[in-house]
């Protein structure tokens, strides 16, 4: 696997397991409930491009569908990753402490301001 991709994987993971749920616990829930579904999209998505990758590399229905997937989770993506920039990640040091917000930086996450 690529760097990029290594990264973006840890960052959903981050998101999820230390991020989403103590914001959801303090009052942005609706929010978060939101990016969580649309992270559950997301996956089922990806598992779609995972899996016609292999057979797409010839024109043909797979390498059609391949590329109409693609342009779905693009368009997914986009606004997704706005909202945590806009929305989600200008509350975090409203939402943890500062001790819960160094563990997230230590683990590797960026904070985009």
């Amino acid at each position: 696997m690529n760097g990029g991709w290594e990264t973006r994987c840890h960052a959903v993971r981050v998101t999820r397991v230390l991020l989403l749920p103590p914001a959801g616990s303090r009052g942005v829930q609706d929010l978060v409930d939101y990016l969580l579904a649309q992270h559950s999209a997301g996956r089922v998505v990806t598992d779609t491009i995972l899996k016609l990758a292999p057979t797409s590399r010839k024109e043909g229905e797979d390498r059609r569908q391949l590329i109409s997937t693609m342009q779905a989770f693009i368009t997914i993506y986009r606004p997704h990753a706005a909202w945590e920039d806009t929305d989600l990640f200008p509350k975090l040091k409203d939402v943890v402490s500062p001790h819960e917000y160094d563990a997230m930086a230590e683990g590797g996450f960026v904070f985009r301001d």
